[in-house]
């Protein structure tokens, strides 16, 4: 047998939707700010779109005392039309290039960001949690053998095309003759072998609905099942 550790896609997998969701969301903001402050400094005007043609507006305004005709427009909405009224913003020392308000874009980066970093956040969230059970069972829950009854695919995840697999257990308390059910974290190395063998799960004392199936041991080998 070689060694093979475990994975846990999750956390790398929140980091990164964490990373590029802080990321978005900073690209958002400064692309709201740097245009909000550019608009500040410019003259607004009402000018009319006076023709479209191939995703591109041209229009008609006046400012400084002076008449533009047919400049075209460096922003184009599907929602345009011809004679459409707009607001231009000039710069005095450029009037023949306006500007118009495009926070749409920076609020979608800002909004796709905070989805983003909501979703890594949550996993990164859930695997702490994870985690700290864990240790909390290690140090505090009663150990108990449990028998491998069962391997699946847990078919709802797929990381890079791959299914990871779950060990369901079973456990018969011998003083109350109760049944117990408990199902492991997900397995990336195929744990079919284990099957009829026996795992440890470290168990609440209180309440065996909170457990953990431990089956770090197979951090150390790749079974061939």
């Amino acid at each position: 047998m070689t060694d093979q550790r475990q994975k846990n896609p999750y956390r790398t997998l929140g980091a990164v939707f964490t990373a590029v969701g802080v990321l978005a969301l900073l690209l958002g903001l400064t692309f709201y700010l740097l245009q909000r402050q550019d608009l500040a400094s410019r003259q607004p005007v009402v000018g009319s779109i006076t023709a479209l043609e191939s995703s591109t507006a041209y229009v008609d305004y006046t400012t400084g005392g002076h008449a533009y005709s047919g400049v075209r427009l460096n922003y184009y909405s599907s929602s345009m039309y011809v004679g459409q009224r707009i607001t231009l913003y000039i710069d005095p020392d450029r009037p023949g290039q306006p500007a118009v308000r495009q926070f749409l874009m920076g609020f979608i980066f800002a909004l796709l960001g905070l989805i983003f970093a909501c979703i890594g956040s949550g996993l990164l969230y859930y695997q702490r949690r994870k985690r700290r059970r864990r240790q909390y069972l290690l140090q505090n829950g009663r150990p108990v053998t449990a028998q491998v009854t069962e391997v699946q695919r847990d078919a709802r995840i797929h990381v890079n095309g791959r299914s990871p697999w779950v060990v369901w257990a079973q456990y018969v308390d011998p003083g109350s003759s109760t049944i117990y059910q408990f199902k492991s974290d997900s397995l990336w190395a195929d744990p079919t072998a284990l099957v009829g063998s026996t795992v440890r799960v470290y168990v609440d004392r209180s309440d065996y609905r909170r457990y953990w199936v431990d089956t770090s041991f197979l951090d150390r080998y790749h079974i061939v099942g």
